[in-house]
């Protein structure tokens, strides 16, 4: 684990200052230092699945498969910072893809098929649809990365559609757990709404893609619309919701002596909303180009963000202080 963080965040850094300062032999270090850190995230993988009494087959194929399309992924950003010429399609289009929908959002899709029943102390609704997920979500993020690439538009909105299909069996799964529960609490709402927002980013990816071609939904005029509900909604809330729970989790199993502590409801479920208000509104903003709609539904935005991560650090600040922590 210390290694992966050692070589991870070494790696990120280089990127991110080799990239912008068109340093391409540190980007190109940067990029082996990640792939280093998901070779000790394979072997991590694997040693868990050894000493583990219990069997997870699915969550590791998630877990596999988001690794495999960041190795891709990462190859592509050498080339994309070193101005390699391509002029089959967008390798930019493609590298976001297996980045952000294939490494980052198949690690999100996989985990919420455990994550969010706990948050609901309840069981999967329907277990035997994860395999369709599955399938659908690593089979659209293929297909929309080639036809990204290759400029093919059939492919690119054959992807955009597997992908929409694989989100809509994610939210109908979980909201029948969600309807199954006792009680709805507030990190499971919060993640929830996440993922009516990932539908969206995916259906206007989808209609974007048609009426545009490949890559226009990822690297043309309408990226900002799709990336608002993409990355401010859906990974915001999800991520955020999630850490919510963790967090007062994490300090509840650290003192078992202390009662668990719980969060303000209201704000951050008000915190939330914003969040949902803001991404669509700005989302709409920039598919009409009304720039001033688009500063307010930004900082909507922006404020709940900011009020959700007040939250995640007040929470965090909490379960450090409650016993030492070491790692």
């Amino acid at each position: 684990m210390r290694a992966q963080l050692a070589v991870w965040n070494a790696g990120t850094a280089a990127i991110a200052v080799g990239v912008p300062a068109g340093l391409t032999p540190l980007t190109a270090a940067g990029g082996a230092l990640l792939v280093a850190g998901l070779l000790l995230f394979a072997l991590a993988l694997r040693a868990m699945e050894r000493r583990s009494l219990q069997r997870a087959p699915w969550a590791a194929r998630w877990y596999r498969a988001a690794a495999c399309s960041l190795a891709v992924g990462a190859g592509l950003g050498p080339l994309i910072a070193a101005g390699v010429p391509w002029p089959h399609g967008s390798l930019l289009a493609a590298h976001l893809v297996l980045n952000v929908g294939g490494w980052f959002g198949t690690a999100i899709v996989g985990t919420l098929h455990t994550l969010y029943p706990s948050l609901l102390a309840t069981r999967l609704r329907h277990p035997r649809l994860q395999p369709v997920a599955f399938g659908a979500w690593t089979a659209g993020i293929a297909t929309l990365a080639a036809g990204s690439a290759w400029d093919a538009d059939a492919a690119a909105v054959a992807g955009w559609a597997l992908l929409l299909a694989a989100a809509a069996v994610l939210l109908g799964n979980l909201a029948a757990s969600a309807r199954a529960a006792e009680r709805r609490p507030t990190a499971a709402v919060i993640v929830g709404a996440g993922q009516a927002l990932l539908v969206s980013a995916l259906a206007l990816g989808l209609a974007v893609t048609i009426a545009s071609g490949a890559g226009a939904a990822l690297v043309g005029p309408h990226r900002v619309a799709v990336g608002a509900l993409a990355v401010g909604g859906w990974v915001a809330l999800t991520v955020a919701g999630s850490m919510l729970h963790l967090l007062a989790l994490m300090a509840r199993v650290r003192r078992l002596d202390r009662p668990a502590a719980r969060p303000a409801e209201r704000v951050p479920v008000l915190a939330s909303g914003a969040v949902v208000a803001g991404a669509a509104a700005l989302a709409a903003a920039r598919l009409w180009d009304a720039d001033g709609p688009a500063t307010v539904a930004g900082a909507v935005l922006a404020v709940g963000l900011a009020v959700l991560g007040v939250r995640i650090a007040l929470l965090a600040i909490r379960a450090v202080r409650v016993a030492p922590l070491r790692l």
